[in-house]
């Protein structure tokens, strides 16, 4: 279960710190929010961001059956397989910052179902997946997130507009 990380007393101890610091104050903007964040997160007025991770999504979608893509389904796969040896362009950006990369399979060689036809997923294969990404929380102090999936651009893009546009 996610919860809240409000503390208005920590909160106020972690501001009063940056603060504190030889700077103007808020003069590191975004990133005093960060370290108001991870602080918040951490329950700590002195976050460590040792433990870093790249999270790498990666999934099929059956929307790819309308030609969507230039490319086949079947790239996802090789792709999947690049991050996995360490081949990719964030293997070697992660490498270069001390990232560890974390390759998340959601569904390769399994699509969602194709969404110009009926429901990509059901209700509880939803809520499955947000708890697979959600069981990745825990694995360092400051995470990324990426994704890689032959249509996916379509697959965010009708996510988009049902969030802005709604269902016509």
């Amino acid at each position: 279960m996610i919860q809240p990380v409000a503390n208005a007393e920590l909160e106020a101890r972690i501001l009063r710190r940056l603060d504190s610091l030889t700077k103007p104050p808020g003069s590191l903007g975004r990133l005093e929010e960060i370290a108001l964040r991870a602080g918040l997160i951490q329950n700590s007025a002195m976050p460590t961001l040792d433990r870093k991770a790249m999270l790498i999504f990666c999934a099929d979608h059956g929307v790819v059956e309308e030609g969507v893509s230039p490319y086949p389904a079947e790239v996802t796969r090789q792709m999947l397989a690049n991050f996995q040896a360490g081949g990719a362009a964030i293997n070697v950006l992660c490498r270069n910052f001390g990232i560890d990369p974390v390759v998340v399979d959601m569904g390769v060689g399994k699509p969602t179902r194709n969404f110009t036809r009926e429901p990509a997923m059901t209700r509880d294969e939803a809520a499955e997946a947000i708890e697979r990404g959600r069981a990745q929380a825990d694995i360092a102090d400051i995470l990324g997130a990426g994704e890689m999936g032959i249509g996916n651009s379509t697959s965010a893009a009708a996510l988009l507009q049902q969030v802005f546009l709604g269902s016509e």
